[in-house]
């Protein structure tokens, strides 16, 4: 299982390029829990295994991660390498095998109940309701003949996203990634509806908050085990895809102390700890932040945000070994992260539809960058990705070229 390991690992990582590299920057040895050939190749994996996927087999693959950490036990010796998850899938897996998994990782999480509640986002909007949290109201709704209709725009929000992406409702919306679906008629409110119920996936109704995905801000802090914030950073979203209800493309860090303020104080209220992101969408007529989700895992925005000088996952190592923890500093800004490929497509949706002129659009690419793939002090996953693409290119031309010499 670990035979390829020639040196102990500092962490086992369940995650992205992103989380590998944000860990890698803290000097941090890494397996990686991956299938991802490109994880494979850089420079911050130590060596890679895969498990099966935690959303379809989680008893499998938390037997999987126990027998890692035997295997690590065994050829290492007692020491618990530091556990790093990414989605929420990882979430649930860890905190439903807490105890099992304990034993040979380190990691940090809330109580096991609250976990759940903040991962069905029923069950969320459930909780924020009990506590009085600023999170955009749940809307009335019934399928019932001549029920009275909620306001349009409105939001439709599965209460899992574990498994969404592969589910018939994305199929219908030809595999476009849409986090939320936005509904603004009666008819798309019935079709969607009876969508997601067929599909057998329980959702929640709720106000469309206005503004675009550059009102989208989010509060990422590590919290130690009596909930003190280590360390903190606010981030704000630039463009999505698909814009609105999609996943991120092109990402900032920002100074906004309300942001900040706000996130730890419903921090304080849940009773966190470990690391925690908290999204928030700024109303512009209000200018009112509305709490839109709550994460307790690691993210892509960490390679950011160690990029510019606050390296959550770090603060992590440091808190959960004794290790020194990094310095609390504040975040610098004017770097910011790009997945170029969805952004073009992000880009185009907003020339079409007026939000911007293709000016405008190219513009927005000055400054510093970081990639998704492409990293320059880490550059065999992109030289990979481009190799297999060119494969994958010359292979269409060679067969197309061949039917019709025939």
């Amino acid at each position: 299982m670990t035979a390829g390991i020639r040196v102990r690992p500092d962490a086992v990582v369940m995650g992205d390029l992103n989380l590998l590299r944000a860990v890698g920057r803290a000097g941090l040895r890494s397996l990686a829990v991956s299938s991802d050939p490109r994880v494979e190749r850089s420079r911050f994996a130590a060596a890679a295994v895969g498990i099966p996927k935690p959303g379809a087999h989680t008893d499998a693959a938390a037997e999987a991660l126990v027998a890692i950490g035997r295997a690590l036990e065994q050829d290492f010796g007692d020491y618990r390498p530091v556990l790093y998850y990414s989605n929420d899938a990882q979430l649930l897996l860890v905190s439903r095998h807490r105890e099992a998994l304990g034993r040979y990782f380190r990691f940090r999480l809330p109580d096991a109940a609250l976990v759940e509640r903040l991962v069905d986002k029923a069950e969320f909007q459930r909780l924020a309701e009990e506590l009085d949290l600023p999170i955009p109201r749940r809307l009335p709704w019934s399928p019932a003949e001549g029920a009275s209709l909620p306001a349009f725009p409105c939001v439709i929000k599965p209460a899992s996203r574990v498994g969404w992406f592969d589910t018939q409702v994305v199929e219908t919306l030809h595999g476009v990634p849409h986090k939320v679906l936005k509904i603004t008629t009666a008819d798309a409110l019935a079709f969607w509806t009876g969508a997601m119920q067929r599909a057998g996936r329980p959702f929640v109704l709720q106000e469309f908050i206005g503004g675009g995905d550059d009102q989208i801000f989010s509060f990422h802090a590590y919290l130690d085990g009596h909930g003190q914030p280590l360390a903190s950073f606010v981030g704000r979203k630039v463009r999505t895809y698909p814009l609105e209800t999609g996943r991120s493309t092109y990402l900032e860090l920002v100074h906004e102390p309300e942001v900040r303020t706000l996130g730890g104080a419903i921090a304080k209220t849940l009773g966190l700890v470990g690391v925690v992101k908290m999204d928030f969408k700024r109303d512009p007529a209000s200018g009112r932040f509305h709490l839109l989700e709550i994460n307790a895992r690691f993210n892509l925005w960490h390679y950011l945000g160690a990029v510019c000088g606050v390296n959550l996952p770090a603060v992590a190592h440091g808190d959960l070994t004794g290790a020194p923890i990094p310095p609390r500093r504040e975040s610098a800004v004017g770097v910011r992260w790009l997945n170029l490929r969805e952004d073009i497509k992000s880009g185009r949706a907003g020339v079409r539809a007026g939000r911007w002129d293709v000016a405008q659009w190219l513009a927005s690419y000055r400054g510093r960058k970081i990639y998704t793939v492409m990293a320059w002090d880490d550059p065999r996953p992109a030289l990979y990705s481009a190799a297999r693409w060119w494969r994958t290119r010359l292979h269409r031309y060679v067969g197309g070229a061949g039917r019709r010499a025939a």
